[in-house]
């Protein structure tokens, strides 16, 4: 059960059950799973060679700090979201493209597009850019689009629009996210 609820955890599963599990419970068994993870990688990397046990406690050790900040950075990250909203049926066409072409679509269309990601049509938004896809549909907490128009990411060069952009595209607002959110979790249609 233990490993069924983590990797479902990993894998992104929204189901209620797993969701009933507390946060501590959780961040146990994500240090179980790297630990085991390194300990095998490690083992395999280290038969022929020989590495005292020190080195290979700090690797460990390093793993699992690694690994348990970038699980409390993506939950951070969730956690300041604005709410997807309640609408139902939301679509690119009726929703969800006016919204794109008045704040992205000036960087993010034409011939030679920012990140060669181009958001002028549903399929090219789908599609994403030069590093990869930019919506994951049913999940709009982890696509890349989401948290660079809510100004989340790690990276402020990623903030979409640009804080203090030239073409003086004002951020998104919540509401504008939040629909967008809840047309990424709806399928991305």
């Amino acid at each position: 059960m233990r490993r069924l609820i983590l990797s479902a955890r990993l894998a992104g599963t929204a189901d209620a059950t797993i969701h009933t599990v507390p946060r501590a419970i959780f961040l146990l068994e994500t240090i179980w799973f790297l630990r085991r993870l390194t300990l095998t990688l490690f083992a395999k990397l280290t038969k022929s060679m020989k590495i005292s046990n020190s080195i290979k406690f700090t690797t460990v050790a390093l793993a699992v700090t690694f690994g348990l900040a970038a699980v409390a950075a993506a939950e951070d990250a969730a956690s300041k979201l604005p709410p997807a909203s309640t609408k139902p049926g939301v679509t690119y066409a009726a929703d969800i493209k006016s919204i794109l072409d008045t704040s992205c679509a000036k960087c993010h269309s034409g011939d030679k597009p920012k990140a060669r990601l181009k958001l002028d049509t549903l399929e090219n938004a789908l599609k994403g850019g030069k590093d990869g896809k930019v919506i994951i549909a049913g999940d709009s907490a982890k696509s890349p689009l989401i948290l660079s128009a809510a100004h989340l990411t790690g990276d402020k060069d990623l903030w979409m629009p640009p804080p203090h952009n030239k073409a003086g595209i004002k951020p998104l607002t919540p509401d504008q996210i939040g629909l967008v959110r809840v047309w990424i979790d709806q399928g991305a249609k």
